[in-house]
């Protein structure tokens, strides 16, 4: 169907769009003096051969597929004589949208940012991965450090507690006994800490629990007085506790 009154006829080239490609022409011959005339076309870069009008007069052509052709006719009278020049028209159809230059390069554009994108997603991934391994490489060999560390510390403890324990059953002063208690106290309380420290690893590592005990915090007290009283007095510093005697 053409959007304007001109004939085919007059026209140099038919456009088409992808929708239109199945189109049909009807021939005629103009030799009026008999009707037994023959007719044959041939659409350049799709027939492969002329073909022969049937009785419907019509060229029919279904599903061309986008590009430009030239549709030739010729006529021959019943005597054979054939048209040496004929008729011809050139046909432009279409291509869809996604087989414009433009869509190619659209899908090539989305693919390469695809491959981009999926490259950048696994490199980023590899590279998470790798610093989460370096970070737990680093944590262990910091806890193996602290370990080796905290079990460094119980060695010159248990010196200390095994020397002030020595003092206390050679020397029988009140003086002597009292600093070798101190020593000792300070020393199982050391002892303690790094024991206390060993626990906070295997805690850290999932493998212990916290148990939460209820007790009297008095004796802490006292404790800790003993502990700093003996550094008091070797800086001439008195110290005085005003501790509760109830729990």
């Amino acid at each position: 169907t053409l959007l304007d009154q001109q004939p085919i006829w007059e026209k140099s080239t038919l456009t088409f769009e992808p929708t239109q490609n199945s189109f049909s022409f009807g021939l005629s011959s103009m030799d009026y003096h008999s009707t037994d005339n023959y007719i044959e076309y041939f659409l350049e870069n799709y027939d492969h051969d002329w073909r022969t009008v049937g009785p419907e007069q019509q060229a029919n052509y279904v599903n061309v597929p986008p590009g430009n052709y030239t549709l030739k006719t010729r006529g021959a009278n019943i005597k054979g004589g054939w048209n040496p020049k004929g008729q011809s028209i050139k046909i432009h159809i279409h291509k869809p949208w996604w087989q414009q230059w433009w869509a190619y390069l659209l899908a090539i554009t989305l693919f390469s940012t695809a491959i981009y994108l999926l490259y950048r997603f696994q490199l980023n991934r590899q590279k998470t991965q790798q610093e989460a391994e370096n970070l737990k490489n680093l944590d262990a060999l910091k806890t193996k450090l602290y370990a080796n560390i905290t079990h460094e510390f119980r060695t010159p403890l248990t010196l200390i507690m095994g020397l002030a324990k020595q003092i206390k059953d050679q020397e029988h002063s009140p003086t002597a006994t009292s600093k070798a208690n101190t020593i000792e106290r300070n020393g199982k309380q050391l002892l303690f800490l790094v024991n206390q420290l060993l626990d906070l690893r295997q805690l850290a590592a999932g493998k212990a629990l916290v148990n939460y005990q209820q007790g009297d915090i008095l004796p802490n007290f006292h404790h800790y007085y003993d502990n700093f009283n003996s550094m008091a007095e070797s800086r001439g510093i008195t110290l005085e506790k005003d501790i509760p005697d109830q729990p």
